[in-house]
């Protein structure tokens, strides 16, 4: 049994039991996986669990808390609902959700206008755990510098506040009293007839201040809010990576440029995993490049740009073999017509040549569900059990289960990275020859759901399968099978 790591109940105080408060990382989870992943990699900050969202309410408010993860699968009520309470209640809150994509489409409003911080797919890996985790605090860092507010809680800072002696409110108290008598006298004087020219001087100070403000403030703001709009990279010099951009040429280190920056690239990529998921390939690739300018060392980057590379090999070779299938059905058509027109009016050449179109057009057929599979977590495959071969008839005569088989040696199906990663599954209906040496030959694809995920990965695993022969009259025949591999995440 999964022992979970040691859970603070309150706030935790700095190295040696100083009295300074150091902020925790809570999570509303009950994963076991994802609980051993934030131990492992967020050992600086305090960590603590909390079982349900009242549970979460409750540390929220007994202790200093900058970064809250969500697990979705833990949520009772919808999940952009509870994002949305947290960050009414706790401002300076910064959100990472956890889930699936059915969880990151449910919150995409709330990505976008900066609610929720990271969405983080499951399953998690340590590496992407700790990117986003140290993005939150950086995150956290920048608004507080922006705010000026300590970390220490009100209560806390009012407690540590010394008590005032008495003597000193009296001596408040009567400077306040001269300070009316003073400012009545003023008014009733003569001297202070002219108060239009009095304000108008007064009003210019202020004036001053508001022309003076700070110019990376200004940036900031503006930045903030094309992010909030969306507006990553267009239009020109009015987006969130051209205006976070200016304000770092002015200030390289400024906490909340940088973590700005850091959301952005990431909302470019999951804009372009969204757009692989819909196989728009260009609209991907152009959103990965945009993150890779920002981030050239990013690994989510180079992941999604490896897919994006995959994808385009699988449909290039695609369509290499339409193109030669449909060459070699032009030559077959060419060959009947000229076998007809050598025996006219009988019929025969039709009807002896139409077995041969289907036999030649197979293996064609069966090379067009072929591609590079994508390399991910294998999927495991159900043994087979054999069963008695029929009594007659050929081979190719009639198709049975691949179950009625006995395989003797299998390869698992890898599963696609990008439907892995969107958490998809699906299955693929599969036709094959097992031959008289018991290898796999001509295998298509009759049905896939959905269509250009699986079905790859599914081809190329039963293509290296060995089989016993199905045996016909004492001697190994070939038999064509039918199977379908489903993919589960």
């Amino acid at each position: 049994m999964h022992q979970a790591p040691a859970d603070l109940s309150g706030p935790s105080r700095g190295p040696g039991g100083s009295g300074l408060l150091r902020e925790s990382l809570v999570a509303l989870t009950q994963d076991a996986a994802l609980m051993e992943t934030l131990a492992a990699v967020a050992p600086e900050h305090a960590l603590s669990y909390a079982t349900d969202e009242g549970d979460l309410t409750r540390r929220l408010l007994g202790q200093p808390t900058g970064v809250a993860l969500l697990d979705a699968a833990a949520v009772q009520v919808p999940i952009a609902q509870l994002a949305e309470q947290l960050r009414a209640q706790f401002p300076e809150l910064v959100l990472i959700v956890a889930g699936g994509l059915a969880d990151q489409a449910a919150l995409s409003t709330q990505v976008t206008n900066g609610t929720v911080y990271r969405f983080l797919h499951k399953p998690v890996s340590a590496q992407r755990v700790k990117l986003f985790v140290d993005a939150a605090w950086r995150r956290h860092d920048a608004e507080i510098a922006a705010t000026g507010e300590m970390l220490a809680p009100a209560f806390a800072r009012a407690a540590n506040k010394p008590a005032l002696p008495r003597k000193l409110f009296a001596v408040v108290a009567i400077a306040v009293l001269a300070a009316i008598g003073t400012g009545w006298w003023l008014l009733r004087s003569p001297s202070s007839a002219p108060l239009s020219s009095d304000r108008g001087e007064a009003a210019a100070p202020a004036q001053a201040v508001v022309q003076t403000a700070d110019p990376l403030a200004t940036l900031l703001a503006q930045a903030d809010a094309a992010l909030s709009r969306g507006d990553l990279n267009v239009p020109p010099e009015n987006n969130a990576t051209d205006l976070y951009r200016a304000v770092l040429a002015r200030s390289p280190s400024n906490a909340q440029a940088l973590a700005g920056l850091d959301r952005v690239a990431d909302l470019m990529l999951t804009r372009a995993e969204q757009a692989l998921v819909a196989d728009k390939l260009d609209e991907a690739q152009q959103w990965t490049d945009a993150a890779r300018a920002i981030q050239p060392e990013n690994v989510r980057v180079s992941l999604i740009a490896a897919q994006i590379d995959k994808e385009h090999q699988r449909l290039t070779e695609e369509a290499a073999l339409r193109q030669s299938e449909q060459k070699l059905n032009e030559r077959v058509a060419n060959l009947l017509t000229q076998q007809s027109a050598a025996a006219p009016g009988t019929g025969a050449g039709a009807g002896a040549t139409a077995p041969a179109a289907a036999a030649v057009k197979t293996p064609a057929a069966a090379e067009s569900a072929s591609a590079v599979a994508a390399t991910s977590v294998p999927l495991a495959t159900a043994p087979a059990a054999p069963v008695a071969a029929p009594a007659s008839g050929a081979a190719q005569d009639s198709i049975i289960a691949a179950k009625q088989l006995t395989r003797v040696h299998s390869v698992d199906p890898v599963y696609p990275a990008t439907a892995e990663r969107t958490g998809r599954g699906g299955s693929v209906d599969l036709e094959f020859t097992v031959r008289a040496d018991g290898s796999v030959a001509d295998v298509i694809v009759t049905d896939a759901q959905p269509r250009r995920v699986f079905e790859s990965a599914a081809v190329a695993a039963v293509r290296q399968w060995r089989y016993e022969p199905m045996i016909r009259d004492g001697h190994p025949v070939d038999q064509r099978v039918r199977l379908r591999i489903v993919f589960s995440p």
